[in-house]
């Protein structure tokens, strides 16, 4: 029965030596758009009878040469041996009637449309058209996920990594897991008045999600900026008391006409430009206290280089904050993300929480939450 299956798989083969094979190669030949005589016997009107002629290989290289690459190191030695296996003159040796050198030859023509599928991906596109377009998509949507990638452009995963490693190695993107983003550019630092008036709905809408976060009577620590001042106004709209440490002094006289709340304003050197305390001082009166929770207001977020800012006389209070409270919320609107700042508050990582607006783009969005990192956004 073994006998029977082995003869009438070699019959099948057989059917190469009459016009089959042509129609294969006809096929093959308007797939990867070659033109006629580029593969061998092909358009020629001198196909040998018994099947391709010993002259064959050259003809292949020149199909591999004008797909658009070089001959592959695997199939370079498959062709030397069958070279080697011509030189002994084996050809003439036949299995159920067809020669040696067709049935190798045919394994050649094989291996080299695997090569190009593995190359060009389903659709016919080399690898660099692949990542031109990988960074095309990546400066649309600020973030690319490989599960994306790989139905887009229908190849597999371990392609897709080669690209970003690739494109990460010219230093095109940033790869994380799941993924890559943009390379975080650095951001502007405005001065206080130009930002207070800035995105101001953004900023509203995430001082809102923020403040879902509160429970009466909680006690919160503050940083100062334009967002804080937002911040504190939607405290003072929702809550009737609450305990509020803070070193700015826009925050302070936003909330000081609400007599349950107590507030406590922090000492040190005066910053005019941000409006708020600095300095040994503040942080030595920030160590007589400690909160639940500490709202900070970061100028950068970037999953590569994680939470920023630019001020060095702030940084410290800020990193002071950060060590007296139980938890640590920072709030940024959406136009901050994939930034890098000057000094860092924190790693981006997991347990970390972020609160943004609803304009953060889902990509980003999607690539903060693979990376276990708490990310509220507005609906």
């Amino acid at each position: 029965m073994l006998w029977y299956r082995q003869s009438v798989f070699f019959r099948r083969l057989y059917a190469i030596r009459s016009g089959r094979f042509l129609r294969l190669r006809q096929r093959f030949s308007k797939l990867w758009g070659n033109p006629a005589g580029l593969l061998p016997g092909y358009g020629t009107g001198n196909e040998p009878a018994s099947g391709f002629a010993l002259s064959d290989l050259s003809g292949s290289l020149r199909l591999q040469q004008s797909i658009g690459f070089g001959e592959d190191k695997n199939l370079k030695i498959f062709r030397r041996r069958l070279t080697r296996f011509e030189a002994r003159q084996l050809f003439s040796l036949e299995i159920c009637g067809i020669s040696c050198y067709n049935l190798l030859y045919l394994l050649y023509i094989i291996a080299i449309s695997c090569f190009c599928m593995e190359k060009r991906g389903r659709f016919g596109m080399f690898a660099k058209e692949r990542q031109d377009r990988i960074l095309q998509l990546l400066n649309e949507k600020g973030a690319v996920k490989i599960s994306e990638l790989t139905g887009i452009f229908s190849v597999s995963v371990e392609t897709i990594r080669r690209d970003l490693m690739e494109l990460e190695h010219r230093n095109c993107l940033s790869r994380v897991h799941g993924g890559a983003l943009r390379i975080p550019r650095s951001g502007e630092y405005p001065v206080r008045s130009e930002r207070a008036g800035k995105n101001r709905e953004r900023k509203e809408e995430l001082a809102g999600y923020a403040a879902r976060l509160i429970r009466e009577n909680d006690i919160i620590m503050v940083d100062c900026g334009s967002t804080a001042t937002e911040f504190s106004r939607m405290l003072a709209d929702r809550f009737e008391k609450l305990t509020v440490i803070t070193n700015s002094l826009d925050v302070f006289e936003m909330l000081r006409t609400k007599e349950k709340y107590e507030l406590y304003l922090s000492s040190g050197f005066f910053m005019n430009r941000e409006n708020a305390f600095y300095g040994p001082w503040a942080l030595e009166f920030l160590e007589r206290f400690h909160a639940g929770t500490a709202f900070l207001f970061p100028s950068a977020v970037s999953l590569q280089y994680g939470i920023m800012d630019y001020d060095r006389e702030l940084f410290a209070v800020q990193k002071k904050m950060m060590e007296l409270s139980d938890r640590v919320i920072f709030l940024a609107d959406s136009e901050k993300f994939e930034k890098s700042g000057f000094l860092k508050l924190a790693d981006a990582k997991e347990g970390c929480m972020v609160v943004t607006d609803s304009g953060l783009k889902d990509e980003i969005y999607g690539l903060y939450r693979e990376n276990q990192i708490e990310i509220i956004r507005g609906e």
